[in-house]
């Protein structure tokens, strides 16, 4: 990467982060703020792998990332909006690439929003329904095995085989 292409990087980076910054302030007063955040987060989360190692070539600190706005407010945006696993993945994904660890004072803290959204997460999420489970029976009257679901536990059917009477166990 050459230097014109660390300075274009990093320029791009911080104007994508005052223009998230901007946007996000005006979402309740202009009606297209909010998209434009997001859009601008995306954006710089796309940057995001070109931005690191404009980062460590300009500042020589290896694995010493700032802050990154765009995927600090696109999670904060997801678990406003009930987007929990999306802010998880979000804060994952930032965590993994070292975003934020050359950070002392005011760093965002991945781990904390992932603890919370998992259990907002946990809370939100409809209780998953039961799938019956299969019942095995062998006819009574021609001895073929047979596989019931089991929502017909407790009651009686005809083999689909000979027609005999089956019962369902339950």
């Amino acid at each position: 990467m050459t230097e014109q292409d660390v300075r274009k990087t990093l320029d791009l980076h911080f104007s994508l982060m005052e223009s998230i910054k901007a946007h996000y302030r005006m979402r309740d007063k202009q009606p297209d703020a909010l998209d434009k955040a997001i859009l601008y987060c995306n954006q710089q989360i796309e940057l995001a792998p070109t931005a690191a190692v404009a980062f460590e070539i300009d500042y020589k600190k290896e694995g010493a990332l700032p802050s990154h706005t765009g995927y600090e407010q696109l999670a904060i945006i997801r678990e406003k909006h009930g987007g929990f696993a999306e802010a998880i993945a979000l804060c994952e994904e930032a965590k993994r690439q070292g975003w934020g660890e050359g950070c002392t004072k005011g760093r965002f803290d991945w781990d904390k929003r992932i603890n919370r959204c998992s259990k907002k997460l946990a809370k939100s999420a409809p209780p998953l329904p039961v799938t019956p489970a299969i019942i095995h029976v062998t006819c009574s009257s021609c001895g073929q095995g047979l596989n019931i679901s089991g929502k017909y536990a407790g009651q009686r059917g005809k083999c689909n085989h000979c027609g005999g009477l089956v019962e369902v166990p339950g």
